[in-house]
């Protein structure tokens, strides 16, 4: 839907609509249980069009010099909302009843989509504000000499085909496994098992969010930087960012069935754990963009939806493993979670790629075309060649 009507209009309408529901949650409530599920499924429905939104904007606004960056801002909302927002409603609650929390949160939801579909636009070259130069080089620096027509097929048969795009998914999949692992099974192992609540202890429950969000803009900044200055290749920061949150968390999985009684080291390495995982943000989160820009949406649309389902199957795989509340199976538990994540680390660090992808390359600029942007964007397009033009002679890792 991005990708056709744009992300103006898909992302500000189905936010209104969820900011307009929100408003109703009181009422329905006291009105009908059925009515309430109704609302919130249709709510989740409408906020599902979200983060595959998000890259699709990025497929036409992030720079590969930026990118690590914008992708990263995009997923801290996520770890911005359990560390500030749910306090927050909790102080509204607390203070002006539970009707607040939904009166004040669809009042902002309404003024936000006001002010995105104010200023928002869909592309570089839709964009009124911005210079002529600017606009060429985010087209340039992202899609090269092929530019995207606002027309076109979408390969569905060879992106299915693509290891490059299954190697994404797969890391993808196995870090949510892991992220779920970390943040349902690891705390209600904590409270059966050594008995401590830990969603009883406010800043023990917001610490691995504090952290993820810290790592992951702090990293991102720093893996824009090393492209920057060319210190490494873009698949190498892509593979890393990935590969070594993913095994950490994957062996501390391990170690926690093996902890016994020591209580607070158990619950300090869920959190660096589970927050170590927000370097993902620049990893295989900004390889959709890296291997098809103008596809990344659609690509992770599919991927978040398959990653989605861990929510659904991982507790019914915990709960098949447990047949009681032994140490010993929530062990099988553990190691079970991490060898699915060092299974999708090491799928992403063979088969991962920075490269874009044959049939995500648009058609060929003509020779005008060409002497105009060279004409137009000459510091721009110079850094751009400097910094990351050589991922595309240079063979992957």
């Amino acid at each position: 839907m991005a990708k056709r009507y744009g992300i103006r209009i898909v992302l500000g309408v189905s936010s209104l609509l969820c900011a307009l529901l929100t408003l109703l949650v009181p009422v329905v409530a006291r009105s009908s249980l059925a009515l309430l599920v109704a609302l919130r499924i249709t709510l989740g429905i409408l906020q599902g069009v979200t983060f595959p939104t998000a890259w699709v904007a990025w497929g036409n606004w992030a720079p590969p010099l930026e990118r690590s960056r914008l992708v990263s801002i995009t997923l801290s909302g996520l770890s911005m909302g359990y560390f500030v927002v749910y306090p927050v409603v909790g102080g509204i609650v607390s203070s002006l009843g539970w009707e607040a929390s939904f009166y004040i949160t669809g009042a902002i939801g309404i003024l936000f989509s006001v002010v995105w579909l104010s200023i928002i636009h869909n592309t570089p070259a839709e964009h009124s504000r911005i210079s002529r130069q600017e606009k060429d080089y985010i087209e340039q620096s992202i899609h090269g000499d092929k530019v995207p027509r606002e027309t076109e097929a979408i390969p569905w048969l060879k992106m299915a085909k693509s290891v490059p795009v299954w190697a994404t998914i797969a890391s993808h999949l196995t870090e949510n496994y892991l992220t779920l692992s970390l943040g349902i099974m690891a705390p209600t192992y904590i409270a059966r098992v050594h008995g401590l609540e830990i969603k009883s202890v406010g800043f023990l429950a917001a610490l691995p969010f504090l952290i993820r969000l810290i790592l992951n803009l702090g990293g991102s900044s720093i893996a824009d930087m090393i492209l920057t200055k060319r210190l490494t290749r873009v698949i190498t920061v892509r593979k890393v960012a990935s590969v070594l949150p993913m095994t950490i968390s994957s062996i501390s999985l391990v170690v926690l069935g093996y902890l016994n009684c020591n209580t607070w080291p158990a619950v300090a390495l869920i959190s660096v754990s589970a927050g170590i995982l927000g370097l993902t943000s620049s990893g295989h989160a900004c390889s959709f963009v890296d291997i098809a820009p103008r596809f990344g949406g659609i690509i992770y649309s599919v991927s978040n939806t398959l990653a989605s389902l861990m929510g659904f199957v991982a507790p019914q795989i915990s709960g098949a493993l447990l047949s009681d509340n032994s140490v010993s199976s929530w062990k099988k538990v553990f190691w079970l979670a991490a060898a699915i994540g060092a299974f999708g680390a090491v799928i992403f660090l063979i088969f991962a790629s920075d490269q874009l992808q044959t049939w995500a390359k648009g058609e060929d600029l003509t020779r005008s075309e060409k002497q105009e942007l060279r004409y137009l964007i000459k510091e721009p397009k110079e850094q751009w060649d400097n910094g990351i033009a050589e991922k595309k002679t240079e063979p992957s890792l």
